[in-house]
């Protein structure tokens, strides 16, 4: 019993799961910076007509870390594809809500440019994940 104990103990320190991924520990930052902005012009607009904009946004930006993390879990490599792409796909649409936010001024376009280049510049972690899996497919 003690034998299984310590196996299991070692084998969690040992895995580190979706938070693992380089992409993942790359885009969070970027997601967190994203719904805090996102976050407290929500609470300037409290009673605007652009509150359900900024939620898509948010959802959005936090799409990409749940589809990372159901894809890497994921025991198919086909499986792992399909979810990788939809955290990509979540990127562009974060970054297209933070456009139209900073084309409407609801946002200011200097913070929004940000974001969106941010995003930019890890893009090609998507591109080599999803290429890796699905050359295991």
């Amino acid at each position: 019993m003690r034998m299984e104990n310590e196996k299991s103990e070692q084998w969690t320190r040992e895995y580190k799961g979706f938070t693992s991924l380089s992409v993942y520990e790359e885009v969070f930052p970027i997601v967190i910076k994203t719904i805090q902005i996102l976050q407290s012009y929500k609470r300037e607009n409290n009673q605007g007509e652009f509150i359900d904009l900024i939620e898509r946004t948010q959802n959005c930006a936090v799409l990409i870390l749940t589809s990372l993390a159901d894809g890497y879990n994921k025991y198919h490599a086909e499986d792992k594809v399909i979810l990788y792409s939809m955290a990509r796909s979540n990127v562009s649409n974060t970054q297209s809500l933070m456009l139209i936010l900073g084309g409407l001024e609801i946002i200011p376009k200097s913070l929004t440019d940000k974001i969106v280049n941010e995003f930019n510049e890890k893009i090609k972690m998507f591109n080599g994940i999803i290429k890796k899996m699905e050359d295991k497919a």
